[in-house]
C-alpha cells in the first residue's frame, strides 16, 4: 500500500484499492491529529508543509505562521543543552535531508512565543524516499516535550548540589565510606582539618590502613552495629589524627546507597575540649570535696526550700556531736539545730540579691543540748539544679579568744612598728648619706671624664693637626717615606680618638645621659654605609662580604648614627676575627607579627667558646686578655652594641661555634608598613652627616628638577644659583666661584659633556668639583672628563647628600675634598684664635696662615674679648677651657657687644660630653667642633660662615 503523507497528493477513487487507500489516509489523519508528540513535515528543500496540533502547542505557532519556512530561518533560534545556539544547519531535519539518514533523540530548546519561554524537546528526523529514488523527497520530525522532565532533572541536580554543598561546608567532620570494605569515597574540609589528612590522601584507603581508630576493636563494633541496625547515633570514640594526637569525638553514622553501592555517611564532632572541660570540672568538684571535708572550719550544705541537709563536713559533725550519717537527709528543724531561725526576711532578700551574706550571728544547739554562739557566712549555690545554701561557721568562743590574741598581737605589732620606724629613719639617713656619696661620685666621675676628654684631645689635636699640615706640605716638601710615616701617625691618632669616643659613649650610657635622636631611618642606606666602612679591610684580607635584606623592610625608627655605630662595630669584629679567605654577611629581616626588625651579622671566623659567651658584652673585658693575644682591641665594642641596642628598646643575641663562626642578632622594635616617603631629614649638627657646602651652581633646564635639587641644597645650608642653559655656564662659574657645580647632561642648547670639557679646560674652574645629575648613566665617561661623581635621576635626598659628602667636608671623618687657598692678591681675612695650649696654637696658626688668613692669638677669654673689640675679626675660633675667663663667658660678652653681634664664632674645644655642644650653641657660638680638629673641615666651616654672613 502506498504511504500517505501530508506532502503527497492522493487520488479521488472511492472504491477498490482507492477505497482502502482512503481509509488508510483517514486513519493516519486521526492518528496525526491526536498524537501527543509533535510531528512536522518538510519538503526536499526543508520548507515546512504540515504539522499536527501537538507540534503547534509545543512550538507555540500554527502552520499558517511557519509554513514555507525552514529550520534554518526560524524566527527564534534554538538552543543546545549547554545554552549555546543550535545552528539551523545542524537541525536534525536538515541533517536527515542532507545525508539521507535518520537522526534520533536530539535534545534542543525551542522558543514558544505564546508562552514567551523556551520548551525542551527530544526530536528525531526520518527522511522519506520515493520508489527507487536516491534522495528524499520529504522528511518528517517527531518530538516529545521534555520540559517537565528537564525541570525535574534540574531540581534533582540542584538538590544534589545543595547536598554536596552541605557536605562540604558542614563544620562537623563528614565522610562517606563503602560498607563492604570501609574505603573512603569522600571527606569534607572539616574532616581534613580535624584529622590532618587531605582528601587525596584518604580516598581509596580504609580506617585500618591509616590506623585512625585508637582501639581497632572499636571499628569492628561500629561495622557490626551498622550491619545490624543500619545507623549509629552519638557514640563516643577515640580517634587518632595524622600527627598521632588522640581526639575524643561524638560519632553518628547513617547507611545510604550511592551509585548502587551500600555506603556509610559519617558525622564526627570533636568533643575533646568538652571532655577536658568535664574532666576539669570533675577534678574541680573533687578538689572542692577534699577542701570541704578536710578544712577544720565547720561547713553545712542545706536545701533552700526544705532545709534538708545535703552534706556536712567532719568539723561540723564534731562540733554538733552527730555522726555524718545522722545528719545527711535530715532537716535542721527536725534536729533542732537552730533555736531561732538564722535568716529573717531581710536576710533572705539580701542573700537572694547579693548571693552571699556574712557576719550573721546565730546560736546552734548541739546533740547534747549545749548552745554554741556562731558567726555565720552564707553563700547561695546550685547543686545539680537545686538551690542550696553553703554555710561556713566560726565558733564565737574561738573568736573571742582570737580577738584577745589579736589585741595582744596588735600591741606587739605596734611596738614592732615603732622599732621599725626608728630603724627606717636610721636606714633613710644612711641611704641619704649613701646617695649623697653616690651623687658626689657620679659628679666626680663626670668631671674626671670631662677632664680626661680635654687632656687627651688637646695633645691629640696637636698630633693630628701637625700630621695633616705636614701632609699638605705647609712646612715644605716631604719625601714619600715621610708621607708614609705621617699617614701612620694620622691613622694611629684616629684610632686613639675612636677609643676615646667609645669610652665617652659608654660613660654617657652608664650615667643615663645618652639621648637618642629618633628619625625615620633608611635601612638600605644604613646597611650600605656600614658595609662600606669595613669593605677595604675585608678586601685586604680577601674576605667575601655579602648582604641580604627582606624586601618588606624599607624604613626603621631610631637614631641613625647610633644604629650605624652598632652595625659597624659588629661588622668590624666579624672581619677582624675571620681568617683570610673567609666570609662575612649582613642580613635584615622583619617580623610583621612580632613587630620586630632583626639585623644579623655572621662570619666564618674563629668562633667563641660557650664558656666565654657571658664575657662578650662586659666593658673592658676581652676573651683573650693574655700578653700574647693575637687580636687587638679594648673590649668596648660589644659593650656599646648591647647598651645602644637596649637604649632603642631592643636586645642582642649571639650563637657561635668555635672554628666555624658566629652570628650576632640585633633585634629592635619595628613598625611594619613604613615607606621611604616617611624618611625625614634630621637637623644639621655635628653628629649628623650634613655636607658643609657654601655656594652651589645648578645647571638644569627642568624647573621641576631644579626646584627639587634647590630644596635639598637649602636643607643642607647651601646658597644656590640655577642656570638653565649650557651656554654661559663657564662664564658664570668663573664669576661665582661655587663650591660645587651640579650639571645636567641633556641641556636644550648645548651638550652637557661639552660643558664639562670646557669647565675642566678653564684654569679658574677646573678645580671646582662637578657632579653630573642626569638620566644618562655613563660614570666612566664622566670620570674620564673630570667629573667628581654621578647621581642618576630621579634623585633623592639621601643620594644627593651622600655624593655631596664625597666632595665636601663631613663632621664624622676627615674629608679628601679640596680646600682652595685664598688668592694671595686678595686681602687676608682676619681671624681671632683664642687658645691657651701652645702646641695647638702652633698647629692652628701655621695652618691658617698657610691657607691665607691673618691670625691673631688670644691666650684666654679676657684677651679674646679685647682683641675682638679692637681688631674686628671676620671669624673667631674660641677654645672653651681657658684661664682667667673661659670661652663661654667670652662668647657671652662678645655677643653682648652690638658691634660684634654678627661675627661668626666657632667653638673649638675638647669638651665632648653630653650637652657640651648644645651649651656652646646656646651661649652664642655659630658652630662647634671637638678636638682633635680636622683642619680642612675647620677651614670649610670658616668659609661657610664668612660667606653666609657677608
Amino acid at each position: 500500500m502506498t504511504e500517505l503523507t501530508p506532502g503527497q497528493p492522493t487520488g479521488d477513487t472511492q472504491s477498490g484499492a482507492g477505497g482502502g487507500q482512503r481509509l488508510s489516509e483517514q486513519q493516519y489523519r486521526v492518528l496525526f491529529d491526536t498524537m501527543l508528540q509533535g510531528v512536522v513535515y518538510q519538503d526536499s528543500s526543508g520548507q515546512i508543509v504540515a504539522m499536527n496540533p501537538a507540534a503547534e502547542r509545543i512550538l507555540g505557532q500554527g502552520i499558517e505562521e511557519i509554513a514555507g519556512r525552514t529550520s534554518e530561518d526560524l524566527a527564534h533560534a534554538t538552543l543546545r543543552e549547554d545554552g549555546a545556539p543550535f545552528p539551523g544547519a545542524e537541525h536534525p531535519a536538515m541533517v536527515a535531508l542532507r545525508t539521507g539518514r535518520s537522526v534520533s533523540n536530539v535534545v534542543m530548546g525551542v522558543f514558544n512565543p505564546r508562552e514567551q519561554a523556551y520548551r525542551w524537546i527530544m526530536i528525531s528526523a526520518v527522511p522519506l524516499f520515493g520508489q527507487e529514488a536516491a534522495t528524499p523527497y520529504q522528511v518528517y520530525t517527531i518530538f516529545e516535550d521534555i520540559t517537565a522532565r528537564k525541570q525535574v532533572d534540574a531540581q534533582l541536580h540542584q538538590s544534589e548540589a545543595l547536598a554536596a554543598t552541605a557536605f562540604r561546608a558542614n563544620p562537623a567532620a563528614m565522610s562517606i565510606t563503602r560498607l563492604r570494605d570501609g574505603r573512603f569515597i569522600d571527606i569534607n574540609a572539616s574532616h581534613e582539618r580535624l584529622f590532618g589528612y587531605s582528601r587525596e590522601e584518604l580516598i581509596g584507603h580504609t580506617a585500618d590502613e591509616i590506623a585512625i581508630y585508637a582501639d581497632p576493636a572499636q571499628r569492628a563494633d561500629v561495622v557490626r552495629i551498622m550491619r545490624e541496625q543500619g545507623s549509629l547515633r552519638e557514640v563516643e570514640l577515640t580517634l587518632r589524627t595524622r600527627s598521632g594526637e588522640l581526639r575524643e569525638v561524638l560519632c553518628s553514622l547513617e547507611s545510604l546507597e550511592l551509585y548502587g553501592e551500600a555506603c556509610i555517611l559519617g558525622c564526627v564532632i570533636d568533643i575533646t575540649t568538652r571532655k577536658q572541660t568535664e574532666q576539669t570540672l570533675r577534678a574541680s568538684e573533687e578538689r572542692f570535696r577534699r577542701v570541704f571535708v578536710a578544712t577544720p572550719t565547720p561547713k553545712l550544705i542545706t536545701q533552700v526550700d526544705t532545709q534538708q541537709i545535703i552534706d556536712a563536713n567532719p568539723a561540723f559533725a564534731a562540733m554538733t556531736g552527730y555522726a555524718l550519717g545522722e545528719l545527711r537527709g535530715q532537716t535542721t528543724d527536725a534536729l533542732g539545730l537552730w533555736p531561732k531561725t538564722p535568716l529573717d526576711a531581710a536576710g533572705r532578700a539580701q542573700l537572694h540579691q547579693d548571693g552571699r551574706l556574712t557576719d550573721l550571728e546565730s546560736p546552734l544547739r548541739t546533740r547534747d543540748g549545749s548552745i554554741r554562739e556562731l558567726l555565720l557566712s552564707l553563700v547561695a549555690v546550685e547543686l545539680d539544679g537545686v538551690a542550696c545554701y553553703l554555710t561556713v561557721m566560726l565558733d564565737q568562743t574561738e573568736r573571742t579568744r582570737a580577738l584577745a590574741a589579736r589585741s595582744i598581737a596588735e600591741q606587739a605589732l605596734e611596738a614592732e612598728r615603732a622599732l621599725l620606724a626608728r630603724r627606717v629613719d636610721e636606714r633613710t639617713a644612711d641611704l641619704s648619706h649613701a646617695n649623697a656619696e653616690l651623687a658626689r661620685a657620679a659628679r666626680l666621675k663626670d668631671e674626671f671624664l670631662a677632664n680626661m676628654s680635654h687632656e687627651l684631645r688637646t695633645p691629640l689635636n696637636a698630633i693630628l693637626g701637625r700630621s695633616e699640615a705636614l701632609q699638605e706640605a705647609i712646612y715644605g716638601p716631604i719625601s714619600p717615606r715621610q708621607a708614609e710615616a705621617l699617614r701612620s701617625i694620622e691613622a694611629s691618632g684616629h684610632h686613639l680618638l675612636s677609643l676615646i669616643n667609645d669610652i665617652l659613649d659608654l660613660s654617657k650610657i652608664e650615667s643615663g645621659k645618652l639621648e637618642l635622636e629618633y628619625t625615620a631611618v633608611d635601612i638600605g642606606q644604613i646597611c650600605h654605609a656600614s658595609l662600606s666602612m669595613v669593605a677595604q679591610i675585608a678586601l685586604t684580607k680577601h674576605i667575601s662580604v655579602s648582604s641580604n635584606r627582606d624586601g618588606l623592610v624599607a624604613v626603621g625608627w631610631g637614631d641613625e648614627r647610633r644604629l650605624k655605630q652598632v652595625l659597624v662595630n659588629l661588622l668590624s669584629n666579624a672581619v677582624k676575627f675571620t681568617p683570610e679567605g673567609g666570609k662575612v654577611g649582613l642580613e635584615v629581616d622583619g617580623d610583621t607579627a612580632e613587630r620586630t626588625l632583626t639585623f644579623t651579622v655572621w662570619d666564618t671566623g674563629i668562633g667563641i667558646a660557650a664558656d666565654d659567651l657571658p664575657k662578650l658584652f662586659q666593658p673592658f673585658v676581652q676573651i683573650d686578655s693574655s700578653l700574647s693575644r693575637q687580636y687587638e682591641g679594648t673590649g668596648l665594642g660589644l659593650a656599646l652594641v648591647l647598651r645602644l641596642t637596649e637604649a632603642h628598646g631592643g636586645s642582642v643575641a649571639v650563637e657561635s661555634t668555635p672554628g666555624q663562626g658566629s652570628r650576632f642578632r640585633v633585634i629592635l622594635p619595628w613598625e611594619p608598613g613604613a615607606a621611604a616617603s616617611d624618611l625625614t631629614v634630621p637637623a644639621a649638627n655635628a653628629d649628623t652627616f650634613v655636607p658643609v657646602i657654601g655656594q652651589v651652581l645648578v645647571v638644569e633646564d627642568s624647573a621641576t628638577a631644579a626646584d627639587q635639587v634647590v630644596r635639598y641644597l637649602h636643607e643642607f645650608g647651601a646658597r644656590v644659583e640655577v642656570h638653565a642653559h649650557g651656554r654661559g655656564t663657564v662664564k658664570r662659574a668663573r664669576v661665582l666661584q661655587p663650591d660645587v657645580i651640579l650639571l645636567d647632561l641633556l641641556l636644550p642648547d648645548q651638550d652637557g659633556w661639552e660643558v664639562l670639557r670646557r669647565l675642566k679646560a678653564e684654569p679658574r674652574t677646573r678645580d671646582i668639583p662637578v657632579i653630573i645629575v642626569s638620566v644618562v648613566d655613563e660614570p666612566a665617561r664622566g670620570q674620564a672628563l673630570g667629573a667628581a661623581a654621578l647621581v642618576r635621576k630621579p634623585i633623592d635626598r639621601a643620594a644627593l647628600r651622600q655624593v655631596l659628602g664625597q666632595v665636601a667636608a663631613r663632621p664624622d671623618e676627615p674629608s679628601t675634598d679640596w680646600v682652595r687657598d685664598i688668592p694671595t692678591a686678595a686681602p687676608r681675612p682676619r681671624l681671632l684664635l683664642a687658645e691657651d695650649n701652645q702646641a695647638n696654637i702652633d698647629v692652628l696658626y701655621d695652618y691658617l696662615q698657610a691657607k691665607g688668613y691673618a691670625v691673631t692669638v688670644a691666650r684666654n677669654g679676657a684677651e679674646a674679648l679685647v682683641h675682638a673689640q679692637e681688631g674686628a675679626p671676620e671669624a673667631i675660633l674660641m677654645d672653651i677651657q681657658m684661664p682667667i675667663m673661659d670661652g663661654l663667658e667670652a662668647i657671652r660678652r662678645i655677643r653682648a657687644d652690638p658691634a660684634l653681634g654678627r661675627v661668626p664664632i666657632i667653638a673649638v674645644t675638647a669638651l665632648a660630653m653630653p650637652g657640651d655642644r648644645e651649651r656652646c650653641l646656646a651661649t652664642g657660638a655659630d658652630d662647634y667642633q671637638t678636638k682633635p680638629v680636622n683642619l680642612r673641615r675647620l677651614v670649610a666651616q670658616i668659609e661657610a660662615l664668612r660667606h653666609g654672613r657677608a
